[in-house]
């Protein structure tokens, strides 16, 4: 039988200097030591990780920790590989209970900004050889050098100023050129979270903070780009626009808010998107309805943008319209957003071919979800609406109608009509309702204008479906 071989273990405050040779294990913080005749020595070294699960600067010990975090000991490192940020393991373990605390950024400091001279300038005969005139002449282009510097704290620019009073065929390029931005993403921060003009290309401060945010979008690529939002609230007190296609808006869940500051004079958004192919993610909106109470205040408004995405937004005390699609806003996905306390969770004004999915929309004065004007082949998936005073999920007869709408797979309940449909050629299959009130309130309600509607396989509880004089619609395998 094979003999066992031991080491000294124990909390690492009590371990004895070890013989040459000897190892020893520390038992709390999982290191590993070996005696070297001049002391004991860490045997294990220290572990990179990478990802961005971490973010954020406060240099609080042990500030930070992440689920998903593996076995990790004391010395460990990990690199957030969106902003460079650094943070050290200062409590092993795994998961939340490691705790990790913030180091510095890899980024560095913003360099110093370049200053000019005077330069020379050309007459007319030129002060050059004949033979740099010529290889000048039949260049195509040089303007690809170009050289940054700071405007102010929250914004760079890109100038070429070293070709001032520089002539290429009669033409004098420092006074003809356009600034160029080259950067697809740019990072915002705002002072109120602790973030300096070093750690992010825009620095708000908590005033009117849709101006950095909209210079950000302006100077992005004319093929769009992306602005990060860090952790922090955002004071809006004009309509963040994203007016240029392929602009994608993303913040860090719940920790980048932002806070309505304003009335809006017609129905607009916090944010108002008017181009195509946008992405908003990850963010919250406060729409601070106690203070700013206006019928034309909305969470955010799609105006004729097509195949957007809303994901992953959480909006909450809006007067009006959480989402509002509006004037040809087709072919968007909205999905996996929380909408509460509202006048209408989503609602859409000639806007067609949208997907509404896994929304869970709750406690609004009106409807969860209102189909309105013209609005027609949207497809409503899988949404939970509780608790509307008008209508879960709601179809019109406005404008030519909204017809050819999917309505399944959602729960409603508790709202007084959890399905309302007035409008033709709409499929309601699949949901779940449920009604406490037997006597004034509607599970499914086919409206006087609602016909060629068919109403299969749904489950109600409480109250069964009413046809409320609608013609030529088909109920099948529904469940009372």
């Amino acid at each position: 039988m094979a003999n066992k071989i031991q080491v000294r273990r124990g909390l690492k405050s009590n371990m004895p200097t070890l013989s040459v040779g000897e190892i020893g294990y520390a038992t709390d913080t999982r290191e590993t030591y070996i005696g070297t005749g001049s002391g004991n020595v860490n045997m294990g070294g220290g572990y990179w990780y990478c990802g961005t699960a971490m973010s954020g600067t406060s240099t609080t010990a042990g500030a930070y920790s992440y689920s998903a975090c593996p076995q990790v000991k004391l010395g460990d490192l990990y690199l957030n590989a969106s902003y460079g940020y650094v943070y050290q393991c200062t409590t092993a373990g795994s998961g939340t209970s490691a705790k990790w605390t913030y180091q510095g950024s890899i980024r560095g400091a913003a360099g110093t900004n370049a200053t000019t001279t005077a330069v020379a300038t050309t007459s007319a005969n030129g002060l050059m050889s004949y033979t740099d005139k010529a290889m000048i002449d039949n260049a195509s282009s040089f303007l690809n050098g170009v050289s940054e510097y700071s405007t102010g704290a929250c914004q760079f620019e890109y100038e070429m100023y070293f070709l001032k009073n520089v002539y290429v065929k009669g033409v004098d390029i420092g006074t003809t050129l356009a600034r160029k931005k080259r950067a697809a993403t740019l990072v915002i921060g705002t002072s109120a979270a602790g973030y300096t003009a070093n750690d992010v290309d825009y620095l708000c401060d908590g005033t009117a903070d849709q101006t950095e945010i909209n210079n950000a979008i302006a100077a992005l690529p004319s093929g769009g780009g992306k602005i990060v939002l860090l952790e922090g609230t955002y004071n809006i007190s004009g309509p963040i626009t994203v007016n240029k296609a392929n602009v994608t808006i993303e913040g860090m869940g719940s920790g980048t808010v932002f806070k309505r500051m304003f009335n809006s004079s017609g129905k607009d958004g916090v944010i108002i998107v008017s181009a195509a192919n946008c992405k908003l993610f990850g963010f919250d909106i406060d729409g601070n309805s106690g203070t700013y109470s206006s019928s034309n205040n909305c969470g955010i408004k799609l105006t004729g943008a097509k195949y957007c995405i809303v994901r992953n937004v959480k909006i909450d005390k809006v007067q009006t319209y959480g989402i509002y699609l509006y004037a040809n806003a087709n072919y968007n996905r909205i999905y996996c957003c929380t909408i509460t306390n509202c006048a209408t969770g989503i609602y859409t004004d000639y806007a067609m071919d949208n997907v509404f999915a896994f929304n869970i929309i709750d406690t609004v004065t009106d409807d969860c979800m209102c189909i309105d004007w013209s609005s027609s082949r949207n497809i409503i998936l899988a949404n939970r609406c509780l608790y509307a005073g008008d209508s879960g999920i709601k179809t019109t007869n406005s404008g030519s109608g909204c017809v050819n709408n999917t309505i399944g797979h959602n729960v409603c309940m508790y709202s007084a009509t959890n399905i309302n449909i007035n409008s033709q050629y709409n499929t309601v299959s699949d949901n779940i309702t449920k009604q406490t009130d037997n006597t004034s309130d509607y599970s499914i309600l086919i409206g006087s204008t609602g016909t060629n509607n068919l109403i299969t396989n749904n489950i109600m509880t409480g109250k069964n479906y009413v046809n409320n004089g609608g013609t030529t619609n088909t109920f099948e395998n529904n469940k009372y």
